[in-house]
């Protein structure tokens, strides 16, 4: 079951799905798979879906394989990948794991 914010827009809503579907997924086949690999697979399924979390997006003030998790990133650069910052940095945490796989999975074509 996923509980999504009603009023949010359409995007939202689809792109938040589609993140925790991706977790129900990956953890159906590897419960301890590290947090930046859980939560960057969940972030790519966003893009790989066509349809981004992100209200700039919808504005077209973005490009289509940025996020708000990966602008965040850009503020803090100095967030690891390895070591997930669940607090103050976790959404540049998002980012950068996102960044990662599109780079890996664009390589992989």
């Amino acid at each position: 079951m996923v509980y999504v914010y009603s009023l949010a827009g359409i995007y939202y809503i689809i792109g938040d799905v589609c993140h925790e579907t991706n977790h129900l997924f990956l953890f159906n086949q590897d419960q301890y798979e590290p947090t930046f690999v859980s939560e960057g697979l969940a972030e790519f399924s966003k893009y790989f879906a066509g349809y981004l979390s992100n209200s700039s997006f919808l504005r077209g003030d973005m490009t289509v394989n940025t996020t708000m998790s990966t602008t965040y990133y850009y503020t803090f650069p100095t967030v690891s990948l390895i070591f997930f910052d669940e607090d103050f940095e976790a959404y540049a945490s998002y980012g950068i794991s996102y960044l990662f796989f599109c780079i890996y999975l664009k390589n992989m074509e």
